[in-house]
């Protein structure tokens, strides 16, 4: 199991530098284990403290742990024996039989928080999938980008997101905006507002005027400028649009500005705010989407490197990648096993220089270099 916890340790450092839009870091393995981190703020009365939680999962024992920044165990969270993930939805939604697959869930509710989850299948040396690694990223960040915009705006605007497919309203630049549907029996929220559903602001008269015409947020064109009337204001604006695309993932970016503030024309440095806006948004979002390959890369490379360990391949692991001794995979992983990467250097400085070895004089067991598969 050291190749997992190794995997823990190189994942750590990605959730904690980034815990203002990345919420979880995780992979599951097809035995139906969840392993990674998750992090919150945890408030007591006017205090916030920063807080991160670990999931360990052998086989069908699973236990969460409270850690440090140094990843220390404070405390035992949670643990039970009879819990397989290999049904959970950003799970089932990768595609397994392509490893190059990238799939987005749709925006979804659950704690008051708005969450999107980038999930990637796991491939092994052996071109076999043994998991799927996700990102899971709180949205709420997408409210404070789009009113730090609007501050560098003079005339009057408002901004939205709006998840094309779904016509979900999952950002604004309103403050204290409802943007989440409550069951009236559960009493919890279950998922954002449609545009529809906000017919009380100016995106519900938006999607009205875009009905009319034979539009939806699907079927716009990328960029879109209109003059919409909001009854309930009493005012014209004009209406820009910006799409954000990736794979099967799409947003709307939508802006309203006042028409009487800018007369018959849109002021072009608004146009290029929104622009902007999108552009933000965007590469917040492709976080996720980085942050997932590269742990699924990284997981590829260490399995790799265990095989050949485990089959005394040890000048193959030390020459790396590029058959030079300073792009070495297992000097990549020294972060993780510094004494397991130096008694592998050892071993294949020593085989490079003397051909003869015998495999017996090296080492009497693979298993007592960790040579752990993952998906065992």
């Amino acid at each position: 199991m050291n190749d997992k916890r190794s995997v823990l340790t190189k994942l750590f450092p990605q959730l904690s530098f980034n815990v203002e839009n990345v919420i979880t870091q995780t992979f599951t393995t097809n035995a139906g284990e969840l392993w990674g981190f998750y992090t919150y703020l945890e408030r007591r009365n006017d205090y916030k403290s920063r807080k991160y939680s670990m999931w360990e999962h052998y086989g069908l024992n699973y236990t969460e742990y409270d850690v440090d920044k140094e990843l220390n165990i404070l405390n035992i969270n949670y643990q039970s024996n009879q819990l397989n993930y290999t049904d959970g939805t950003w799970v089932l939604m990768v595609n397994k039989s392509n490893e190059a697959d990238i799939a987005w869930s749709t925006v979804y509710v659950w704690q008051e928080i708005a969450w999107l989850t980038n999930s990637v299948p796991i491939y092994d040396n052996s071109s076999e999938c043994i998991g799927v690694c996700s990102t899971d990223m709180d949205l709420h960040f997408i409210n404070s980008i789009l009113s730090a915009r609007i501050r560098s705006v003079k005339q009057p605007t408002v901004l939205y997101v709006i998840e094309s497919s779904a016509e979900f309203v999952i950002g604004t630049s309103h403050d204290n905006t409802d943007m989440f549907y409550r069951d009236p029996i559960l009493n919890i929220s279950t998922r954002p507002f449609t545009a529809r559903e906000k017919s009380n602001i100016e995106i519900g008269s938006f999607d009205t005027l875009i009905k009319s015409k034979g539009f939806n947020f699907t079927t716009l064109p990328d960029d879109y400028t209109d003059t919409c009337f909001d009854v309930k204001s009493n005012t014209y604006f004009y209406v820009t649009t910006k799409k954000i695309k990736w794979r099967n993932f799409e947003w709307t970016v939508v802006q309203f500005l006042e028409k009487s503030s800018v007369y018959l024309t849109i002021n072009k440095a608004t146009v290029d705010s929104l622009i902007s806006v999108a552009i933000t948004v965007c590469v917040s979002i492709l976080v996720g989407f980085v942050f997932s390959h590269w742990i699924s890369r990284d997981i590829k490379r260490i399995t790799s490197d265990l095989k050949k360990l485990a089959e005394f391949h040890f000048s193959s692991v030390y020459k790396g990648r590029n058959n030079s001794v300073n792009t070495s995979n297992v000097k990549e992983i020294f972060e993780i096993q510094s004494a397991f990467h130096s008694m592998v250097t050892a071993f294949a400085k020593t085989l490079a220089t003397n051909q003869s070895l015998l495999k017996g004089s090296v080492i009497s067991s693979p298993t007592s270099l960790g040579a752990t598969e993952l998906n065992e």
